[in-house]
């Protein structure tokens, strides 16, 4: 491998490790929220996230957000 593979491999690694380490301690909804978006819901602050379209052997999948109740419309901060 060049030594060029291997730096990037290197700030992959360094990337997925910080990753990681900001993950510990979700809950099981927010690490699905980040699977299927690929960011957190701290992120959004009152919108909803963008619908998705998937294509998988066929099929298309189809990812529409909705708010479950008013009440979860207002951006909430983590501290």
């Amino acid at each position: 491998m060049s030594t060029r593979g291997k730096r990037l491999d290197s700030i992959e690694d360094q990337r997925d490790r910080a990753l990681d380490r900001r993950m510990r301690g979700w809950s099981n909804d927010e690490l699905l929220f980040h699977a299927l978006y690929g960011f957190g819901p701290e992120r959004l602050c009152g919108e909803l996230p963008p619908r998705l379209e998937y294509t998988l052997f066929g099929i298309k999948i189809t990812i529409t957000s909705e708010w479950e109740s008013e009440e979860h419309k207002t951006c909430k901060s983590k501290e």
